[in-house]
């Protein structure tokens, strides 16, 4: 071979060599923008799923409050909740027969109530999707290269509603009254002395369990019962409501505060016999609480006590909230502690107890509201809801 033929052949390897790189860096560039342009749309896809799930947890809640009032408010709230927010640049659409699902949850699992069930739901689930089939996929730009227009997305949010806590006589295992029991209600905005007499009918009794009572045992008021729950053996005077669901308590948390002035922290309040004391109104903490024969605590400003502890209160004992307002003292109990009283004990406040069981004897006046795990009462004993007292907030919680 001739030194210009090798070099001729030399140079075409050469050239071949450098087609070949250019054609594979060619196909390169190519797939790389192909991965970068379904980056784009995936990225895309996943901002629209996010807008979507913002919308459907908006609508959720507003639709879970809805159920304070009914099953068709809470569709409403979930429609126009949902038309506020917008995905993709345009406000979601929801259905409120296709979308709104009303259902129980419970144990982490949600299930879905039809027809007249649905009056008992604590639970609502609202789906936000853009699909093909309902003419709003999701664009996309670079697949549609590939043959893919559109994409799917569904997503969906629970909501569940938690009641207010209820003012009056509540026991969530279990009431159980003795002889002559009275329950009536009365608005402390009005008197702060009710009597039998002078009370009206707007009382409140409830439970999960039975309420059982005695020949002569009345309450003027409405009876709320659980699943399960039963009243035995008392007269009431307004209507019977058995839930769907267990009713179910407020929570509870302690909180370990400093006291007002001259009342050591966390320290058990124990008077000598017939002892007279006027508290400062404030936010108190204390591990147990006693007062012995005769005591008589007033305020003289709004308080509230956290018990985290039993109460053991003796004959002749009096509490009272300042002005004689239950809203003006709410006693927050732990839960497995007891609160028991002995006779002639009169009680204006809230006491808020849904893990401890309440205990009160022969012959005592309460004023305002007691909510615990369960109430035993004795004969003789009055009890006056104050319709003046909201309960707790209601709660709306994003479950899932």
């Amino acid at each position: 071979m001739s030194k210009v033929e090798y070099m001729i052949q030399k140079h075409a390897r050469v050239g071949w060599r450098r087609g070949t790189i250019l054609a594979y860096f060619g196909i390169g560039m190519i797939a790389f923008t192909g991965f970068v342009s379904l980056g784009i749309d995936l990225g895309h896809v996943r901002l629209v799923k996010n807008e979507l799930q913002c919308a459907a947890d908006a609508a959720a809640r507003y639709a879970a409050a809805g159920l304070a009032t009914s099953v068709a408010q809470a569709k409403t709230n979930a429609v126009s909740a949902a038309a506020e927010c917008f995905a993709d640049g345009s406000s979601v659409v929801v259905s409120s027969t296709n979308d709104v699902a009303f259902g129980t949850w419970s144990g982490g699992t949600f299930t879905v109530l039809t027809g007249a069930a649905q009056s008992t739901a604590n639970a609502v689930q609202v789906t936000c999707h853009r699909t093909a089939a309902g003419g709003n996929g999701v664009s996309l730009t670079f697949a549609a290269i590939l043959g893919m227009s559109t994409a799917d997305v569904t997503v969906t949010s629970i909501a569940k509603y938690t009641p207010p806590s209820p003012a009056g006589l509540i026991g969530l295992n279990g009431i159980s009254v003795h002889d002559n029991f009275f329950l009536g209600s009365y608005s402390s905005g009005t008197t702060t002395t009710p009597t039998q007499g002078t009370s009206s009918s707007n009382g409140l009794i409830e439970s999960n369990g039975v309420i059982g009572g005695h020949s002569g045992d009345n309450v003027h008021g409405a009876v709320t019962l659980g699943p399960s729950g039963s009243i035995n053996t008392i007269t009431y005077t307004g209507t019977k409501t058995i839930q769907g669901t267990a009713i179910t308590g407020p929570t509870v948390t302690m909180q370990n505060v400093t006291n007002p002035s001259g009342y050591s922290d966390g320290v058990t309040p124990n008077l000598a016999n017939n002892t007279t004391q006027a508290w400062p109104g404030g936010t108190y903490y204390f591990t147990s609480f006693t007062l012995n024969d005769g005591d008589t605590i007033t305020f003289t400003g709004p308080a509230t006590i956290y018990l985290n502890g039993s109460a053991s209160i003796h004959d002749n004992d009096s509490i009272t909230a300042y002005n004689g307002i239950p809203s003006n003292l709410v006693v927050y109990q732990a839960s497995g502690n007891t609160f028991v009283a002995h006779d002639h004990f009169n009680y204006t406040g809230e006491l808020i107890a849904p893990g401890s069981d309440y205990t009160v004897h022969d012959n005592g006046n309460t004023y305002g509201s007691i909510f615990a795990q369960s109430a035993t009462i004795h004969d003789g004993d009055n009890f006056f809801c104050d319709s003046a007292i909201s309960g707790g907030a209601a709660g709306i919680t994003t479950v899932k």
